[in-house]
Formats: C-alpha cells, sequence, structure tokens
C-alpha cells in the first residue's frame, strides 16, 4: 500500500518542512557570531592585543636588521657547520676562490744567505831545501817535520837499494837486524836521475813505495817517523843534521844537476 506521506527530497528538510534558502538572512545570522568574535572583547584588551602585535612586529624587525648588520661587519662569511664524526663536529675550512681579474704581484723571495766560508788559503811546505856541497859535488839538504811525506819531483821507475854500516864498512845486501838499514832511493826516467838519501828504514822513516813501481811528479815516497837524520850523517859527515840528501844528474850525459831547483816551491 503506497504511503500518503510526502517524500524526503534534498530540497525540503527531514521533518517535511520548506526548504531553507541559503541565501536567506537566517544563513547569513548563524555565521555571523563565529566571525565577530574579536569584536565580542572588550575594547581595552583587543587594544592592548594590537599593541603587542605591533610591538612584536618592531622586535623582529630590529632583530632581523641587526643581524644582517653583524653579518656585513664579520665579513659576511660563516664557516659552515660540518657533519658530525665519532660524536665530534668538523667544521671543513673554507679556501678562497681564484679571482679571475686578480692581479698578483710577484714578491721577492729571500735568498739564503750563504754561510761565510773560509777561502783555501796556499800553505808553504814545511821542508826546507838548503844547498850543501861535499867533495866538490853539489846536493840539496831537506829538512822535514815528522809526519812529513816526501813527494817525487819527477815521474819515472823507482829504485831501491839498502845499505848497512857493518864494521866500518858500507854494504850491500847484507841481513844484520840489530844494525840499522839506509835505503838509497832513485827516481830514473829519460832525461834526469833523482837519488834520495834518507834516514834509518823504520826507524826514521816509512817506505811507500817498492823497488820497480813507476811514480808520476808528486807520488807519495815515503814518509817521516822519527828524528833522524840522512844517512849521510852515518857514511860521511856527522854535521849534516838535514832528513835527508838529494842529489840529480842529467841523462843521457850524466852531469851533474843543481838538485835545489829540483825542491824548491
Amino acid at each position: 500500500m503506497l504511503s500518503t506521506s510526502p517524500e524526503a527530497s534534498p530540497d525540503r528538510g527531514s521533518d517535511g518542512s520548506a526548504p531553507v534558502s541559503r541565501a536567506s538572512g537566517d544563513w547569513s545570522a548563524r555565521v555571523a557570531p563565529k566571525t565577530r568574535l574579536v569584536d565580542a572583547l572588550p575594547v581595552q584588551l583587543r587594544r592592548t592585543l594590537e599593541r603587542v602585535g605591533f610591538g612584536l612586529y618592531v622586535l623582529l624587525a630590529v632583530v632581523l636588521v641587526g643581524r644582517q648588520m653583524i653579518d656585513k661587519i664579520a665579513g659576511g662569511a660563516v664557516a659552515p657547520t660540518g657533519p658530525v664524526v665519532g660524536g665530534a663536529i668538523t667544521t671543513p675550512s673554507l679556501s678562497a676562490s681564484p679571482s679571475s681579474n686578480a692581479v698578483v704581484s710577484p714578491t721577492a723571495a729571500l735568498a739564503p744567505s750563504p754561510s761565510a766560508t773560509a777561502s783555501p788559503q796556499a800553505t808553504s811546505d814545511p821542508m826546507v831545501v838548503t844547498p850543501y856541497q861535499n867533495g866538490g859535488r853539489r846536493y840539496a839538504a831537506l829538512s822535514a817535520p815528522v809526519g812529513y811525506t816526501f813527494r817525487s819531483p819527477l815521474g819515472g821507475r823507482v829504485g831501491v837499494v839498502v845499505y848497512q854500516l857493518l864494521g866500518g864498512e858500507i854494504r850491500v845486501g847484507s841481513n844484520v837486524p840489530s844494525e840499522p838499514f839506509f835505503p838509497y832511493i832513485t827516481i830514473t826516467n829519460a832525461e834526469q836521475r833523482v837519488i834520495l838519501r834518507p834516514g834509518a828504514l823504520n826507524r826514521d822513516l816509512e817506505l811507500l813505495v817498492k823497488d820497480g813501481d813507476t811514480v808520476v811528479a808528486g807520488s807519495a815516497l815515503f814518509r817521516i817517523v822519527g828524528s833522524g837524520s840522512t844517512s849521510w850523517r852515518t857514511f860521511y859527515d856527522a854535521n849534516v843534521t838535514a832528513q835527508v840528501l838529494a842529489s840529480a844528474t842529467a841523462l843521457p850525459a850524466g852531469t851533474e844537476l843543481d838538485p835545489v831547483a829540483a825542491f824548491k816551491r
């Protein structure tokens, strides 16, 4: 059986009353109390809130302007905070980016001043050369301190002959250990021969060459190790006190040369 009650319609109320117009004054009456809550506040409180809001606005503006001024004074560079590594905050260093327009004036590098070193000075040879004559022949008496090394005045072949004074006689080839051995050292080349007569072997000199060696000018021949005199003092003249007595001969003629010239420096 069909119902005779009015049908519910979107344009009617749930109770069947006439629909409410959304544009009517009743709608605005319902909304108005919500939009006018501020107006409902007391006038004094509303003004106080307005003043507080304005004061907050001014304070915020002052803070922002002050922050900008501080950034400009500090150069505007704020080091970024790096990531946290192991509980510590690392701050990466800022590196200045190169400017294409920057002109870099080279700075004169300070060169290290060289340390003052004494220039080598030519030292005089401590060997003393004195002319000496005996039996009409010329010799060079050579005196030098202990430790001095005698060097060859010329290049050539070395000859070493050892003598001993036994029973008042000069002997060659003898071997009596209780008596000193005196070497005669000769350096011979195609043009001349030089003979050196030092003191006792091992007691007064250390021989640095051996018979048959070839030397050049300046090669070490022997070193003075004692204060003894030349063998010439033992063999012929007790007045000679020099460590070495030298003579020189021109070859192949065999004529005598002045040995002093060969050793003078």
